[in-house]
């Protein structure tokens, strides 16, 4: 995890081989150091938990709102532009789309500057191509059951929110996930590559971009309006 921070419901485990050298850095949080915090145990394998040293850890549980599908999408249900189908292809226009059931997403995307697409799915999301958002633009996938992403994928970015796992899918490839990523009962990082010792199977890069340039009726004020004596 590169400038951002993890949190777990239970174990946080990243098996970091005790040969990592070379391009390598044999750390679960590099750059910007976060914190790590969980309820279970906490292992990173031959490695240490900061780049930096600092190492912060808090074993606690997580007391906020759960931020899932149904809170999402109650949350969107007052969308001025209303809510569009989503068949797992990209939109021409910003805004938001619904897929009833379980969805895969179509081809390559690549959301430029200015763009900002919010995707919810009553079922699994399976993302089936490589995902570009270039700084300025918005994605964000909310699915009530599984994220999936497939062996093939090397890149996602956006901000992905399963009310089940997030999955990167067995391969010896490496995946790079630049945003915000969210399992509500896990994530489980599946890439093995034919060697760890030099590059990390799966590197996830925290993005706040995404959340000052997040998609305007995605976000909830709380702002109690109560009429008072003049």
């Amino acid at each position: 995890m590169k400038d951002g921070s993890v949190h777990s419901g239970s174990d946080i485990f990243s098996d970091i081989p005790g040969a990592c050298a070379g391009g390598c850095t044999p750390s679960l949080l590099t750059g910007v150091s976060g914190l790590a915090s969980y309820l279970g145990t906490l292992g990173v394998g031959g490695g240490s938990l900061s780049q930096d040293g600092t190492n912060w850890q808090a074993e606690t549980v997580y007391t906020g709102t759960r931020t899932g599908f149904g809170y999402f999408k109650r949350l969107l249900e007052d969308n001025p532009a209303g809510i569009g189908v989503w068949d797992g292809g990209l939109p021409a226009q910003d805004g938001v789309s619904l897929a009833e059931s379980g969805v895969t997403t179509d081809g390559t995307w690549n959301i430029g500057a200015g763009e900002k697409l919010v995707f919810l799915a009553d079922g699994e999301v399976t993302i089936a191509g490589n995902i570009d958002v270039a700084p300025g633009g918005f994605l964000a996938v909310i699915a009530s059951g599984n994220i999936n992403i497939h062996p093939s994928v090397t890149k996602v970015e956006g901000v992905f929110i399963s009310d089940g796992t997030i999955g990167t899918g067995i391969s010896n490839q490496q995946l790079t996930g630049e945003g915000i990523f969210t399992g509500w009962e896990g994530v489980n990082l599946q890439r093995n590559l034919d060697d760890d010792s030099q590059t990390p199977a799966e590197l996830f890069v925290y993005r706040p971009d995404l959340q000052l340039n997040a998609y305007r009726y995605l976000l909830w004020l709380g702002i109690n309006w109560r009429e008072v004596a003049p």
